[in-house]
Formats: structure tokens, sequence, C-alpha cells
């Protein structure tokens, strides 16, 4: 599997919160070890911000101290539950149909 970089489009492919599985996210930046807040609390290794590629398609989150569900544009989350999006020209096949249908 390729793996994730800055800039590129991944699928979440593991969630607490089956409603963000199948999510495109664009990858922002490696994080490295992190604990999250979100979720359950727990910590890892791996961590990547990630933005959804669709604005109104928001990741559903529960805070681990309060237990409050909300929706959030991206956030952290371990490499584990991303997919990249094939290779490079299928990358910009996606962004480049994206845009097109946009205009």
């Amino acid at each position: 599997m390729k793996q994730l970089e800055p800039g590129m489009l991944a699928l979440v492919i593991n969630d607490q919160f089956m409603e963000n599985v199948g999510r495109v996210v664009t990858i922002k930046e490696f994080y490295g070890r992190v604990t999250s807040t979100a979720h359950d609390g727990r910590s890892y290794d791996d961590g990547w911000l990630v933005e959804v590629y669709h604005a109104d398609q928001p990741l559903k989150v529960v805070h681990a101290h309060t237990g409050e569900i909300f929706y959030i544009p991206g956030g952290v989350t371990s490499a584990r539950n991303l997919m990249p999006l094939g290779d490079e020209d299928t990358q910009k096949v996606i962004r480049e149909a994206e845009q097109g249908a946009s205009a």
C-alpha cells in the first residue's frame, strides 16, 4: 500500500462511527505521537492531521472527557484508519474531476 503523504487523498476505513467510514479526507500533516481528545483518548505514534474533502461531510466525533458528540471539518487520526486513494495519477484525476464538477 502507498504511504500517506501531505496533500494526498485518503479514504477513512476504520472509525468508531460508521458514518465516517467511506469519507474522503485530504492528508495535511504528520503529527506523530498523539493522544486523542476525541473517542476514547487513545495514544498512537502515527497520527496524521486530516481535513474532510467535502465540506458538507464533516467527521462525527465524541469528546473523550465530556462525551459530547459533535461534527468537525478535520482532526488527527491514526494512519491505520486511512487508506490512500490510488497512485499520484489517480489523485490528480480525482481532483480534476471535482474541479470540473464545481465549475
